[in-house]
């Protein structure tokens, strides 16, 4: 206190904050506290305390300031999931770019007969994937739907159908094959889209706006259902 008295800021000052992580509610503490703001109020200068407690209220609608200088992890245990989910907030538009562009092995394939125009084969396993997705999962089942099936007997052709139709429908939708992918097991959300953007921050936000829980599905599995 004397130093900033002393300093060329005193003469300049409306407020002064004290801010320290410790607690400053002790008898003794608090009563030098009213003596220097009694002193100060004289100066027209107000004496702010930020101390342990103070700092944790306003950090509470500060989200960002959590983020920006603890990271995500604290603001999820401080602020809370929701904070957490406007904070790192990706435009719909962007997300829409980055799941089609990672599932772009899928869109190319061709299913269509080779050099036959208009020769695409409707089957009825891409049929009951798609009413599957959209169905209420039953006590106990699995919301992962696996496609089986010998080589040649279109497997491929049937997610990359499947697909189209999710997408036509607005529902966000990621394809892979996996021979075409470097995955990298310590960071397979990033390594999957190729860019700074965890895959499974994406899911849940589409989902969020599209009024109902998306969930993910770690490398291995084929499907996973839009409901829970």
């Amino acid at each position: 206190m004397l130093k900033f008295k002393q300093g060329s800021y005193f003469s300049r000052s409306k407020r002064f904050f004290i801010c320290t992580a410790c607690e400053l509610n002790k008898t003794q503490i608090q009563d030098s506290f009213e003596e220097y703001k009694t002193e100060l109020k004289r100066n027209q200068i107000e004496l702010i305390k930020w101390d342990k407690l103070q700092l944790s209220r306003l950090l509470k609608d500060e989200p960002r300031i959590v983020y920006d200088f603890f990271g995500p992890e604290f603001v999820k245990a401080f602020n809370g999931n929701e904070a957490l989910s406007v904070i790192c907030k990706i435009p719909e538009t962007k997300i829409n770019a980055v799941l089609k562009s990672a599932s772009s092995d899928i869109y190319c394939i061709n299913n269509n007969f080779q050099n036959l125009v208009n020769s695409h084969i409707e089957r009825k396993e891409t049929t009951e994937l798609y009413n599957w997705v959209f169905s209420d999962l039953k006590e106990k089942e699995s919301n992962i739907a696996v496609l089986t099936g010998n080589a040649g007997t279109s497997k491929t052709v049937i997610i990359k159908d499947l697909i189209e139709l999710l997408d036509r429908d607005n529902i966000p939708v990621l394809g892979l094959k996996t021979d075409k992918k470097r995955i990298d097991p310590k960071q397979y959300g990033k390594s999957i889209l190729d860019l700074d953007s965890n895959i499974q921050n994406i899911f849940e936000q589409r989902g969020h706006l599209l009024g109902h829980p998306l969930s993910w599905t770690q490398p291995g599995s084929l499907i996973r259902s839009a409901r829970m």
